[in-house]
């Protein structure tokens, strides 16, 4: 089961170190004690998740209906119809990876039953395997911005590069990574490896005992897509036409998002061995709209998250109002930081990309 017990990876990162004190000055932030009282211990909840995840699929299907309005709507009306349906199936659909995100943590749902099974499902919608990203997103929260242990840093495929490590070439970079290009389909080939006995380098999956559940649940993954392609191959108007405007379609157009906000986690942010940094120093929380940050499971609230990561995602805000108002809520190392909003973090680094550019 796939399943983040954040308390094993608490004794062994900065992590939970960081709820107690911050490297960024020495005083503490909130005691943790009373972070596991308030915001741990018995918090996570089956009917703050469902409400999420009605909530979640409820924008999903609003989507699908304009989208299938515009498709059985002649004319420009139909057209606009399904582009706006489409762009807006795009934003929603792109975070399915943060409820996903949640569910590995263990924190979306009390049963830990249900968040392992709806955990797998969530995973084949987005072409990545449920146990593979529970050990992908460990040492993700041990190696925060190591650019040598991280393994959102490893270069292994476009989404896990850091467009701006290259200064000269940060423009260039950039297209690339914000264009969602290739989607995420990559990570079928990868899939096909595992299954086949021919696994990519993958620091993260190290035994044979996880190379071996990786394995396993690949297999079903790929028996899934095979399934559907199939159907959709001798069924196109109706199951293929449902799967290209209802997932593929969405899925595409929601790459580049899902990269354009996860820009703003840890990019532009101190890199170095995860032994010198800590959460607040490494990771930015991201101040947004109301809707777009409980679309994202309250992943904006990414310092508080990486500080504290067994905090249930619907505590977040809450407890980023503590924090605040604590007044020893430590500065992130990040430039810029993010109080001012996605857009603002995505103009000042494609400035610094175009400065860099011509200077190069």
């Amino acid at each position: 089961m796939a399943v983040m017990e954040m308390d094993e990876v608490s004794d062994t990162t900065p992590a939970a170190a960081n709820g107690k004190k911050s490297n960024a000055g020495g005083a503490t932030v909130l005691p943790q004690g009373q972070v596991a009282r308030e915001f741990i211990n018995g918090k996570p909840s089956d009917l703050e998740g469902f409400k999420q995840l009605i909530f979640h699929l409820g924008c999903a299907a609003v989507c699908a209906l304009v989208v299938d309005k515009g498709l059985n709507t002649p004319g420009v009306v139909g057209w606009l119809l399904l582009i706006a349906g489409e762009l807006a199936f795009g934003l929603v659909s792109s975070f399915y990876f943060a409820g996903f995100h949640e569910m590995i943590h263990g924190t979306a749902f009390a049963s830990s039953e249900v968040g392992s099974v709806l955990s797998h499902i969530a995973g084949f919608a987005i072409f990545r395997g449920s146990n593979w990203y529970y050990y992908f997103h460990w040492h993700h929260h041990r190696f925060t911005n190591d650019p040598e242990r991280d393994p959102e840093l490893s270069g292994s495929t476009t989404d896990r590069a850091d467009p701006t490590a290259n200064p000269a070439g940060a423009f260039k970079a950039m297209c690339l990574f914000l264009s969602g290009y290739p989607f995420g389909f990559e990570r079928v080939l990868a899939m096909a490896c595992h299954v086949l006995g021919m696994p990519p380098s993958e620091s993260w999956v190290d035994t044979d005992a996880k190379r071996r559940k990786v394995r396993i649940e690949y297999s079903f993954y790929l028996l899934g897509y095979l399934a559907l392609a199939v159907a959709s191959l001798a069924r196109p108007s109706t199951i293929g036409a449902k799967v290209w405007y209802h997932w593929l379609l969405p899925h595409m157009l929601g790459a580049g998002h899902l990269r354009y906000y996860q820009v703003a986690e840890h990019r532009g942010c101190k890199m170095g061995k995860w032994t010198d940094t800590n959460a607040w120093i490494v990771s930015r929380t991201t101040l947004s709209w109301a809707f777009y940050t409980r679309l994202a499971w309250n992943m904006p609230y990414h310092q508080e998250h990486h500080a504290w990561p067994n905090v249930p995602f619907y505590l977040l805000p809450e407890l980023h109002r503590r924090v605040t108002a604590g007044g020893a809520r430590p500065k992130s190392d990040c430039n810029p930081e993010g109080d001012d909003g996605y857009l603002w973090i995505h103009r000042v680094q494609w400035r610094q990309a175009l400065k860099a550019s011509k200077a190069g």
